[in-house]
């Protein structure tokens, strides 16, 4: 059976989709579908360079697709159903000949591989990559179990962010939150697109705010829902510094979560940064050993 390469072009988006929802059926701890439907309404969405887009074809059917893991080269996320030592080589081909990152002055490239992926691994251990150790990676939160209550501090209200949404106080919530410099933008301010969290497309019934007594965001998490996986996604979650250690970001997870449960949701992912990670595993989640990386450095 021979097999085809394409590239990503508006039109097929659909196709992708439920490539990616098959890859859910085939593992539900493959958050791909989810991510895609939070990466497409990111601002930054156009640095992915979607033109590049890798996806392999079988009998007209997406059996592997290849993309960037950040806006940023050097690291790659690969989705396949093929086990083709032809078509796997193509793979790794065409992301050295795309994808590859600059660090201390030399090539780097990183493969974000499904651990079921025996194919995929052998043939990049052949080809001089190695395993990286395991790291923190993504974290996943089932919903089928009662999610505690948290009770507020005397003062403070929890909504919906569609119940009070206010661009200016979520933007100062979140610059503010993750130490940005400079000023704190308005909507039609000119900002660094991977940056711009409070202009995301949010799933606004899903997303929770606690209100603090003077009228301020004190706490934001944000939320995706994907009814075909039946998944969700956490990105981003964030206090401001004076109200923190008070589980008042714990109070908006779980908010959320029981918004998500409602909606017939089954799983929640998240992919913390490395400060963060603890935290979302004493609040409940699990670590899920879904991902390997494979590095090679090019002499």
């Amino acid at each position: 059976m021979e097999f085809k390469r394409n590239y990503y072009k508006p039109e097929n988006v659909r196709a992708l989709c439920d490539f990616f929802e098959q890859m859910n059926i085939d593992c539900d701890c493959n958050q791909s579908r989810i991510v895609w439907e939070w990466l497409r309404n990111a601002p930054c969405f156009e640095m992915f360079q979607l033109e590049k887009i890798g996806l392999w074809y079988e009998n007209s059917n997406i059996v592997a697709s290849l993309q960037l893991l950040s806006p940023w080269p050097g690291s790659i996320v690969v989705d396949n159903r093929s086990n083709r030592e032809n078509l796997l080589s193509d793979i790794i081909h065409y992301a050295e000949e795309t994808f590859c990152g600059l660090k201390d002055d030399r090539k780097y490239l990183v493969f974000y591989v499904n651990e079921r992926e025996d194919s995929l691994q052998k043939i990049l251990l052949k080809k001089g990559y190695k395993k990286l150790p395991d790291m923190d990676g993504t974290l996943q939160y089932p919903l089928n179990k009662d999610i505690p209550q948290v009770e507020l501090p005397k003062g403070f209200e929890i909504q919906t962010l569609s119940e009070v949404y206010d661009f200016d106080r979520l933007s100062k919530l979140i610059w503010e939150g993750f130490n940005y410099e400079g000023k704190i933008p308005k909507i039609d301010d000119e900002v660094y697109l991977p940056i711009k969290h409070a202009w995301l497309n949010y799933n606004r019934d899903s997303c929770s705010v606690v209100i603090a007594p003077d009228g301020s965001y004190a706490s934001f998490c944000g939320f995706w829902y994907d009814n075909k996986t039946q998944t969700g996604l956490l990105e981003p979650m964030v206090t401001s510094k004076e109200y923190r250690k008070s589980g008042l970001g714990k109070a908006c997870v779980y908010n959320s979560l029981k918004i998500l449960q409602s909606y017939g949701c089954k799983k929640v992912f998240v992919t913390p940064d490395e400060e963060p990670y603890n935290y979302y595993c004493k609040i409940g989640f699990d670590r899920m050993n879904y991902t390997q990386c494979y590095e090679k450095i090019f002499e």
